[in-house]
């Protein structure tokens, strides 16, 4: 608006500065009766010089004036040009190591399959027990199977869901033991009933049954493979369903504290984006609208979701969870809105979703947004 302004001016100026260039030597040579410049002002060349070079001399620094300033602008233009430049090149290659990160990732992870005696990944090496010096069970050493990139992201997800049962878990296990493990998976055959025609209730009272046994001792290996103490695991049972989420997380992120890399460099991207927004609503000035400030926030909120975009769900699942244990990144999180992709039907329990300025789908909601106009 400032520089139609600019422009409308310089052009009124210019034409009025010509157009009494014109007309003075023909007013100034007149004879108006009481007034006769020609006489007063000697030869009518100097008359016409003496009365046209004061305005030509303005005319001249005003255009000047106007001149420099839309030099300025243009400097200015020019300059922010270069920064947004500068700005966008940083960010992509910022992009390209945050990936590189990604590959780099790598973790090893070992659970208990659905007889608990047997740990899972299998294809891996077997370990004897003996009973009266004679062999008794065999069973699986817990593969050290390195997993990179996504795949950590996924098995990471399911080792979250190991450790919030096992905290949420009313009683406290430790101590696993893979030969009474195996006693009472022999001791579940017996009392299990097998067939296609039970009664719904039996049916019930067995899955209880099966349920509380097996997860005896899933928890007892969770809370020894994690470091999960008793006394932390009486201290979850009081807390707030968001100090819940962070301390879940933190028992997972201290044994693959790798991960931590992948996080670091991420929340300094968004601080890097952050960074560029202040600096531009500093450059408007102090006078600067909502309206402009707002413009500037979702100019640079579609680098941020750009960012989110090349990320799987997975990634934004443990973002989410890794949010609860670093405040900063999580407020970087709600200014963007950086899950709103992730879905609330994607958390490990619905109970997790408990900060609402974290903005969510709802995969219920997919349904009635395609069939509502």
């Amino acid at each position: 608006m400032l520089t139609i302004v600019m422009k409308l001016s310089v052009k009124c100026i210019t034409y009025f500065g010509v157009i009494c260039v014109c007309l003075f030597p023909y007013i100034l040579t007149r004879d108006w009766g009481c007034i006769k410049f020609g006489e007063a002002t000697g030869a009518i060349g100097d008359t016409i010089g003496g009365t046209t070079a004061p305005v030509v001399g303005v005319l001249s620094i005003i255009l000047l004036y106007f001149t420099l300033s839309e030099q300025m602008a243009f400097n200015k233009r020019q300059q922010e040009a270069a920064v947004d430049e500068q700005f966008k090149s940083t960010l992509f290659n910022l992009l390209l190591v945050q990936r590189d990160i990604l590959n780099r990732i790598s973790g090893s992870f070992s659970y208990l399959g659905l007889f608990t005696y047997d740990e899972l990944p299998d294809n891996s090496k077997e370990i004897k027990i003996l009973k009266n010096n004679k062999e008794w069970l065999v069973v699986k050493e817990p593969l050290k199977r390195e997993v990179y990139g996504i795949e950590f992201f996924k098995e990471a997800k399911y080792q979250l869901k190991l450790i919030y049962k096992a905290l949420g878990s009313k009683e406290y296990y430790n101590g696993y033991d893979a030969e009474r493990a195996f006693e009472d998976e022999q001791e579940l055959r017996e009392k299990i009933i097998v067939g296609c025609n039970i009664p719904p209730e039996v049916e019930k009272e067995q899955n209880e049954l099966i349920e509380t046994t097996r997860n005896s001792h899933r928890f007892a290996y969770i809370n020894d493979k994690y470091g999960i103490t008793r006394k932390a695991h009486d201290v979850y049972q009081r807390l707030s369903e968001e100090k819940k989420v962070g301390l879940g997380y933190a028992y997972f992120y201290y044994k693959y504290e790798g991960v931590g890399y992948y996080f670091r460099h991420l929340y300094q991207i968004l601080k890097f984006i952050k960074r560029a927004e202040d600096e531009k609503i500093e450059n408007l000035g102090k006078s600067v609208s909502d309206r402009e400030r707002g413009k500037v926030h979702d100019y640079f909120k579609e680098y941020a979701q750009f960012v989110q975009s090349q990320m799987s769900i997975e990634e934004l699942l443990l973002l989410y969870y890794n949010s609860f244990m670093f405040k900063k990144t999580q407020e970087l999180i709600i200014y963007y809105d950086l899950l709103e992709n992730l879905t609330l039907q994607n958390l490990i329990m619905k109970e997790h979703y408990c900060n609402s300025r974290i903005i969510m789908k709802d995969k219920k909601n997919f349904v009635r947004e395609v069939i509502e106009p």
